[in-house]
């Protein structure tokens, strides 16, 4: 079991599987079954109950009422949406494209139309200038298959996101093609 100088106030904006990965960390339930009742016993011996609250789900012994918890409810929805909605918005420039709104191509083709009609576009596009990437002075390659102990779960690009980027991509390759390639047709 985790000693307490390994606990930290806990913060409950962690989505739940963080929160669990604590307790099972903490090893309160290491050979123990555990009910719904035990739950709030269980986080507190987890260091992952606020102090000074006492271990129950009796909202009158916390001083809460129904609507309270409704009201919490209807906020947690509304940050799980705030959350949804950047977890599948790409920014262009000044504009933020949503992947699940209706018509999320349009919007980036809106939103990247400027940029492309620009001469400032036709200026950077062409030949790439790569150059081989380097580590820089005193730095020691990262060790590969490592894994340090982290709460945060890796953050990937969702699939609306990679979708809004790849049609962005496509959009920049037309543009720079349409006035670049002789015979260049718009069924292309």
């Amino acid at each position: 079991m985790a000693n307490d100088s390994d606990r930290s106030a806990p913060d409950w904006s962690l989505p739940a599987d963080q929160l669990l990965r604590k307790v099972v960390r903490s090893g309160v339930l290491d050979f123990r079954a555990a009910d719904a009742a035990a739950v709030p016993r269980i986080l507190k011996q987890a260091g992952v109950w606020p102090q000074g609250m006492d271990p129950t789900t009796n909202l009158a012994a916390l001083g809460m009422t129904p609507v309270d918890v409704q009201t919490e409810k209807r906020e947690q929805e509304k940050r799980e949406q705030r959350t949804l909605v950047e977890r599948r918005s790409i920014t262009f420039g000044t504009a933020e494209v949503d992947g699940g709104a209706a018509r999320p191509f349009h919007d980036v083709a809106a939103a990247l139309a400027a940029a492309f009609d620009g001469s400032g576009f036709k200026a950077r596009c062409g030949p790439a200038r790569l150059e081989a990437f380097t580590g820089g002075p005193g730095k020691k390659p990262s060790k590969r298959g490592g894994r340090g102990e982290s709460d945060a779960d890796p953050t990937y690009m969702s699939e609306e996101q990679r979708s809004l980027l790849g049609f962005a991509s496509e959009i920049a390759a037309y543009h720079y093609l349409r006035p670049t390639q002789r015979n260049f047709s718009e069924d292309y």
